[in-house]
């Protein structure tokens, strides 16, 4: 089996599922029908022989049966998961909210499982969940600056350009986590609290993992910046 090739079919399949949920059905059917040509040219290596019966399509594999059983099983319920991901895009389309961090995070785990079961090499698993740490580093920066509140007091126009300023970037270009700290510190915005927060930024971009989870499930609700009077 080709993972680069299962690892491109995953992906095309995920993408057509979200555009789906965004209304772009002829892209959804498409990508349906390039993630099934793609698995199998994936598996083109494991195919000895294909024969035409009443039954349909047979293929002889070079491999064990029960270690083809068990490829199509993983596959199956990676295959599963992916559906329910769908149709739950689809249903939450046009209306306020999202996940949960507990329900992303139990879909990551997941889907994780059973690609590591189906033998992917961890340095493509790492390389497949690029995108999703580049927006847990987004969320981070914008949570710690608090969201979309502006600093207080909101009378001080230097502090609040700078604030739109750092809060100005896309997708795997989040600004350091000692950018952040000497921004609060100029601003006399930087309590232990807010220190605390930026050390568990620190965290996940080297380990990749929360250090406070409980906190983290909380980012969206993280109060605004406030300005110390000491």
């Amino acid at each position: 089996m080709k993972w680069t090739l299962t690892i491109a079919a995953l992906m095309t399949l995920t993408a057509g599922i979200t555009l789906g949920a965004l209304g772009r059905w002829e892209v959804l059917v498409i990508c349906f029908f390039a993630t099934a040509l793609l698995l199998l040219c994936a598996n083109l290596d494991q195919i000895a022989e294909i024969s035409a019966s009443s039954d349909g399509l047979r293929a002889k594999t070079r491999e064990l049966v029960r270690q083809t059983e068990g490829a199509i099983s993983e596959l199956q319920m990676l295959a599963a998961q992916l559906a329910a991901l769908g149709l739950s895009l689809i249903k939450r389309q046009g209306r306020l909210g999202g996940y949960s961090v507990p329900e992303e995070q139990r879909l990551k785990s997941d889907t994780l499982a059973v690609v590591a079961r189906l033998g992917v090499r961890n340095e493509e698993i790492q390389s497949a969940m690029s995108e999703w740490h580049a927006v847990e580093e987004f969320d981070y920066v914008q949570s710690i600056l608090g969201n979309s509140q502006i600093p207080r007091p909101i009378s001080d126009h230097e502090l609040a350009k700078e604030w739109k300023d750092l809060r100005n970037f896309s997708f795997g270009s989040a600004p350091d986590p000692s950018v952040l700290r000497e921004f609060l510190k100029k601003h006399r915005l930087l309590d232990d609290d807010r220190e605390a927060l930026i050390q568990d930024y620190e965290f996940y971009r080297c380990n990749r993992e929360h250090r406070r989870m409980h906190i983290w499930e909380k980012h969206s609700d993280w109060p605004p910046l406030v300005r110390s009077n000491t």
